[in-house]
């Protein structure tokens, strides 16, 4: 009964996929991690464009999948303000703050976005 009870709970979290990705992550990080930070130092641009065109790639295919949207005044609102915060993001000077809580939550916020 028990090995049914733990079958069941490995079916309902797809353990056997979650599983995979963990080794994904693993190998890549100990795979990569060197040879990004080398491309880092060395060539910056081309690595970041490279990010950048896999971002831009996966944006068109998940925008392929959806349905079209309606244009409105709140949705070009949202986009223009959307657009407006990743451009200050990137611009702007990083504050001398001490790890304070809400520095720590927005931080993570921003990240996870990443």
């Amino acid at each position: 009964m028990a090995a049914q009870g733990l079958k069941a709970v490995w079916q309902h979290i797809n353990g056997t996929f979650l599983c995979v990705l963990l080794a994904g992550i693993l190998s890549s990080i100990a795979g990569l991690a060197k040879g990004i930070s080398w491309m880092l130092a060395n060539h910056p641009i081309p690595l970041w464009s490279f990010f950048f065109g896999l971002i831009i790639a996966s944006a068109l295919h998940i925008a392929k999948q959806l349905p079209a949207p309606k244009i409105t005044l709140r949705t070009v609102l949202a986009a223009l303000i959307g657009i407006g915060f990743a451009y200050w993001i990137t611009v702007a000077n990083p504050l001398q703050l001490t790890a304070s809580p809400l520095t720590v939550f927005l931080s993570g916020a921003i990240a996870i976005c990443a």
